[in-house]
């Protein structure tokens, strides 16, 4: 099975400030072990378009060398229209009826 997954972290087995990069690796690694396919896309919200991080780009490594795929991450400016100059909250992906 190809499981999709969409994060707003990237996984590490590294311990880190943040305890959703070693739940995230734990749950990949079990898909991976279980025979599943895995591909990992992050959204990176609050951040404008940039290259990895010499951190991040490790984790993408170390991902890919389990047999994740790692997408390229999506930005506010990704799916965020401009509103006067600065970005809106509002998404300019559609929205389902059953989220308004």
């Amino acid at each position: 099975m190809r499981i999709f997954v969409l994060a707003g972290n990237l996984p590490s087995s590294r311990h880190t400030v943040r305890a959703a990069n070693r739940v995230l690796h734990s749950l990949v690694v079990e898909f991976v072990r279980q025979g599943h396919g895995v591909t990992l896309q992050t959204i990176l919200a609050m951040e404008d378009r940039r290259p990895w991080t010499e951190a991040e780009a490790a984790n993408v490594a170390e991902a890919e060398s389990i047999g994740i795929k790692v997408l390229p991450p999506l930005f506010r400016s990704d799916y965020t229209k401009p509103l006067g100059g600065r970005a809106s909250r509002v998404s300019s992906l559609p929205m389902p009826r059953s989220a308004m």
